[in-house]
């Protein structure tokens, strides 16, 4: 695969993208987005085991986003199964639940660092961990999803390209941190737009890097 050399500009420039993939059916994955939310709200509604399970089911959910996103790119319809096409297809859901594992990890180590230090000391110590895992999960999941990667091969591209093309996702952190801001600023309102033009970028940068 040939060094392309990814700049923060192109990292811009994925987020760009994938707002006009966004536009092409922002009706559909603004619904995937609601449902996913909703589901996220019913499992914080278990104490402990909701966290886990949410934290674990991650992965399977991103994968059925970016599927479906896959679907509006190639001008297909999309249908609400195709956002949990990570739990209908049985080959894909045993190693995006591996994946999820490190979600898993990840919860476990923010809350025990929250127990004991406090909020704010936990998510600064915890946001390194934070960046490991996204860099992680960003492009496994699609590896895993699209090209039948095995789980640890998957991880080991990801972390592998995102070292690779550095400068450009330092733009995506960048901008997770700005729409995390935001999202807090709406109270979460703005997620229902902000999570799905994420996740459409994130499709972008993954057809930009693996294509």
């Amino acid at each position: 695969m040939e060094d392309t050399g990814y700049t923060m500009k192109d990292g811009r420039q994925w987020f760009v993208d994938g707002w006009k993939l966004f536009t092409k059916n922002p009706l559909m994955l603004i619904l995937g987005t609601v449902i996913w939310i909703l589901l996220e709200v019913l499992l914080a509604l278990l104490p402990v085991i909701g966290e886990i399970l949410d934290a674990l089911i991650f992965p399977v959910m991103y994968g059925g986003f970016l599927y479906a996103i896959r679907e509006v790119d190639e001008q297909r319809k999309v249908k609400i199964s195709h956002f949990f096409q990570g739990f209908i297809d049985s080959t894909k859901l045993k190693p995006l639940l591996i994946l999820g594992l490190l979600m898993v990890f990840f919860e476990i180590i923010e809350a025990g660092l929250t127990v004991t230090l406090g909020p704010f000391t936990a998510l600064i110590l915890a946001a390194p961990l934070g960046i490991l895992v996204i860099s992680a999960l960003l492009y496994s999941v699609p590896q895993v999803m699209f090209s039948d990667s095995k789980p640890v091969d998957a991880i080991k591209s990801s972390y592998y390209n995102c070292g690779r093309h550095i400068s450009a996702m330092i733009t995506i952190y960048l901008f997770l941190i700005l729409f995390a801001v935001l999202s807090i600023i709406t109270i979460g309102l703005a997620m229902i737009v902000i999570m799905p033009v994420t996740f459409c970028a994130f499709y972008i940068s993954y057809k930009a890097i693996y294509r």
